[in-house]
């Protein structure tokens, strides 16, 4: 049976949550169409009677933005700090200790409001770099999950919606998968993860497992090709990410979990034969130019020799792609014990040149690549739950 539990006003959007009065277990954010939205009553009635799922319903009212100010109709509530055996989130800054809340200035979130109302039951974080891509794939976990899971059924003619700010990241939220873009580069996905890892603290989230989903240059693979990281490593080739923090350079080891990529992979060859994913070291360069050894840049100071002899060099030590992220990402969940992947497809073979040009067709298809592997692994771990 379920039963409206809230009901949330705001200038910006009229939301419905709905729980089962048994376990309010599972949160997800739709937003409504035009041709399905107007009887949300009726589409809630024909949920599965088992349903343990409590759904944040958006209606068409100019919401888009909708969570960006809801720390006004929330009242304030005490920080914690959670311990390592529960599984929590954790960061590591004492100082969090001194406010009395914590505004999540790029996410549109603050720790005053009920984060754990909203992302308590996250077990999943997906990233990657361009919104469009990953609002495609949030549409993927809705549907799939919805077919495959009683729980997580959504409501017929919804999709997932952008919740809190979206001006520099467009955030969604499906069943116990946050998901998320991270623009381009570190900088960007540093913001990210520093911001997002204290909004799963707050929210009492457990065992969460983080991934970054994305595309990248091959060493050595076709284009097409799935590289699961099995580590991290920088411009010079070394295998861990620096950071200049207070005038000096700090250095922190870029690795990742090697037992989650063999399960990401199983899980992939089970659900998607088709697909070829293979294991191998990624190089996250500074730039995609010059960084990456390209003769196709408005700067180029090298010789196509000493770019082959750099990629050869690269292929020779393990490296499989290329792309700006992991190095970084693979340091931060390393440093707080999350258990993390990454996923990204190769667009081309970097030893045979440094253009783009699979076709058009094929590009669309490889974007979905990774978040196929990733979700494959989420719903062999699902169904384990």
């Amino acid at each position: 049976m379920i039963r409206l539990n809230k009901l949330i006003r705001s200038p910006l959007l009229r939301t419905q949550i709905y729980h089962n009065i048994n376990k309010p277990s599972s949160c997800l954010f739709f937003s409504s169409s035009n041709n399905y939205g107007k009887n949300i009553n009726n589409i809630i009635n024909k949920q599965h009677a088992k349903l343990t799922t409590s759904t944040v319903i958006q209606t068409p009212f100019n919401g888009r933005n909708a969570l960006n100010n809801m720390n006004k109709y929330n009242n304030m509530q005490i920080m914690h700090q959670s311990t390592n055996a529960s599984g929590t989130i954790q960061h590591k800054n004492e100082q969090l200790k001194k406010l009395d809340s914590d505004f999540l200035y790029h996410l549109g979130f603050s720790s005053s409001q009920d984060l754990e109302e909203i992302f308590g039951d996250v077990k999943f974080f997906c990233c990657g770099g361009a919104a469009s891509r990953m609002e495609i794939f949030a549409n993927q976990v809705a549907d799939e999950l919805s077919e495959e899971f009683d729980e997580y059924k959504k409501p017929y003619g919804f999709k997932p919606t952008i919740i809190g700010d979206d001006k520099r990241y467009a955030i969604f939220k499906v069943g116990p998968v946050l998901i998320s873009s991270h623009g381009m580069g570190m900088p960007s996905m540093s913001i990210l993860l520093h911001e997002v890892t204290k909004m799963l603290h707050y929210a009492k989230a457990t065992d969460v497992t983080y991934f970054r989903l994305g595309s990248s240059g091959g060493i050595g693979v076709e284009p097409g090709t799935v590289v699961l990281t099995t580590q991290g490593l920088n411009g010079l080739m070394e295998p861990h990410y620096s950071l200049p923090i207070l005038g000096k350079m700090v250095h922190r080891p870029a690795s990742i979990d090697e037992t989650l990529v063999n399960n990401i992979k199983a899980a992939a060859e089970k659900r998607l034969p088709n697909l070829t994913v293979t294991p191998g070291k990624t190089m996250a360069a500074d730039c995609f130019y010059e960084g990456q050894g390209r003769l196709d840049g408005a700067i180029c100071d090298y010789e196509e020799k000493d770019k082959m002899e750099f990629v050869n060099k690269l292929n020779d030590i393990g490296v499989r792609n290329i792309e700006m992220e992991a190095v970084m990402f693979a340091a931060f969940t390393s440093h707080l014990d999350i258990k993390a992947a990454v996923a990204c497809v190769t667009l081309l073979n970097r030893l045979e040149g440094d253009q783009v040009l699979t076709p058009l067709e094929d590009l669309h298809a490889f974007d979905e690549y990774p978040g196929h592997v990733v979700l494959a692994y989420i719903k062999e771990e699902l169904a384990k739950m």
